[in-house]
């Protein structure tokens, strides 16, 4: 399926259930969270970060686990297309990135003393400068 077909076919379901062990966050996931499909993945890794409390987690070790929580996903749906769409969204990641490199250049500050000052203030005013764009 592509394209329209496949965007059709995942509003139509009821979950997608995606209890990979390899996959990471799965694309296929995101997908269908985006467009309001409920999505059950594995809770190792990276999807609790993605889909916060809006999925159904599973052990993807247990056959219980997965059964129970495909029950559950089809019984009380979730609509992961708000928050994941806020969690994922341009502005969020560019203030964990900013967050990250001040947190870097405090720490060179801390390390190397006065040496570093001036070019961690020069790297926090671009870093400034570039936030007001």
């Amino acid at each position: 399926l592509l394209g329209e077909q496949l965007h059709d076919t995942l509003r139509r379901a009821r979950a997608l259930v995606l209890p990979s062990l390899m996959e990471g966050i799965g694309l296929a996931a995101v997908e269908a969270a985006v467009l309001g499909t409920t999505v059950v993945v594995t809770r190792h890794g990276g999807p609790p970060d993605y889909f916060g409390e809006d999925a159904y987690y599973v052990d993807p070790y247990s056959c219980e686990d997965i059964r129970r929580q495909v029950l559950a996903a089809v019984a009380h749906p979730r609509d992961a297309s708000a928050g994941l769409k806020k969690r994922l969204s341009m502005e969020r990641a560019g203030a964990l990135l900013e967050a990250c490199y001040l947190q870097c250049i405090e720490a060179a500050q801390k390390r190397m003393g006065k040496s570093a000052s001036a070019g961690c203030r020069a790297a926090q005013r671009t870093l400034a400068s570039t936030a007001a764009r």
